[in-house]
């Protein structure tokens, strides 16, 4: 479960941070006053993430009746919802991916893409900070994408292709 909180944090965090960001930037390209978020602001939203991040996390070990999954290691190194009828595979994808990891994902890619192309970004010689925490959604992508693509796409298809009997070289 601390490897679900992990991973639901690393996406969940970056939502509220590029919201601020976005934020700031937009008040600044139209000459209004940006007040900073108060400490007591930064803490509400911080637990407000850590509580999705738990819940979201634990998920997979309720294993109610009646609902379309059960909980167990994936891939042996993560406590996610498995499919395994196709109930379970759409909840898993259309429900679990998205809130796990789609929703942050889209969140902070339109925040990124809405500063460039309302050209919000600060003139030369002020873009470094920005650069600094722009480079994050390079590496929030990077580091991630190559993650999904293994565990959740190649890895299941080339079991099916193969049968189940383990990967296909």
């Amino acid at each position: 479960m601390h490897i679900m909180i992990s991973f639901t944090l690393t996406h969940r965090r970056l939502s509220p941070f590029f919201c601020k960001i976005y934020d700031m930037l937009k008040k600044s390209h139209s000459y209004i006053r940006y007040d900073p978020p108060t400490r007591k602001q930064i803490f509400i939203e911080a637990m407000c993430v850590y509580a999705y991040a738990a819940i979201l996390a634990s998920l997979a070990t309720w294993n109610v009746p009646g609902l379309p999954f059960k909980g167990a290691a994936y891939q042996g190194f993560a406590c996610f919802p498995k499919d395994y009828d196709i109930a379970s595979t759409i909840f898993f994808w259309l429900g679990f991916v998205p809130l796990m990891l789609l929703m942050p994902l889209f969140y902070v890619l339109w925040c990124v893409i809405k500063i460039y192309k309302e050209g919000m970004i600060p003139p030369e010689g002020q873009r470094r900070t920005l650069g600094i925490y722009l480079s994050l959604t390079f590496i929030f992508v990077v580091m991630w994408l190559p993650f999904i693509v293994a565990a959740f796409i190649y890895v299941p298809i080339s079991a099916a292709v193969s049968g189940g009997r383990g990967k296909v070289p």
